[in-house]
């Protein structure tokens, strides 16, 4: 899907030239065990591409993946083996060339980029886009960064730090399983980004309707 994110680059120009203000980026949180394991996204992470592609691969979710996530090790600029930074590094080529694999090529080799996003989850002035699996509740949620007002929206609101930068939003969330049924009850990609389109409030969708 060849969308353009117009969205991202109208914010990256109201940010431009704030001093300090780091790159901006989004994430994907895999929740297991009540563990909440943050992988740290630098591109490719809007909902036509990250989104959509995150989307199939938990169409072809199998339960072994499950086993991974709880193994999955997270490191940041600080910690790490050079290993580790071999494994972090094939992810993220994998994330430019082929989204679809990200999350898959991250738990296949069990380790994962965090970057200390403990700040980033309590304030999104940084964060344009997230993305949750839940493996305890079997959801797939969608999250707004760049929140500049309060809200009780998902499961960040409470977690807010600052009077002028508030958590991740969420827009929308999808069941992975038929509670009833074996199989997949997750959307297509037009429905998906049809019901990210109309939760949003704060960044411009632009992908084709």
């Amino acid at each position: 899907m060849a969308a353009r994110f117009a969205g991202r680059r109208a914010v990256a120009a109201r940010v431009a030239g704030r001093k300090g203000v780091a790159m901006l980026h989004g994430f994907v949180m895999i929740v297991i065990d009540g563990q909440e394991k943050v992988l740290r996204v630098d591109e490719a992470f809007t909902p036509d591409r990250l989104g959509v592609a995150t989307l199939d691969y938990l169409r072809r979710w199998a339960p072994p993946a499950v086993d991974q996530a709880r193994k999955l090790r997270l490191v940041d600029i600080s910690t790490g083996t050079d290993s580790d930074w071999h494994a972090v590094r094939r992810a993220k080529e994998r994330l430019a060339e082929r989204p679809e694999e990200f999350v898959q090529q991250t738990l296949a080799v069990g380790v994962g980029f965090n970057g200390a996003w403990d700040v980033s989850l309590t304030q999104s002035r940084d964060v344009l886009w997230g993305y949750v699996i839940d493996l305890d509740r079997w959801g797939f949620e969608v999250y707004e960064g760049w929140q500049q007002s309060p809200h009780t929206d998902g499961r960040f609101w409470e977690r807010a730090t600052s009077r002028t930068s508030y958590p991740p939003r969420l827009v929308a969330v999808f069941p992975m399983v038929d509670a009833s049924a074996a199989g997949s009850v997750l959307p297509s990609r037009e429905e998906f980004l049809r019901q990210v389109r109309e939760g949003a409030r704060t960044l411009e969708c632009s992908w084709p309707a």
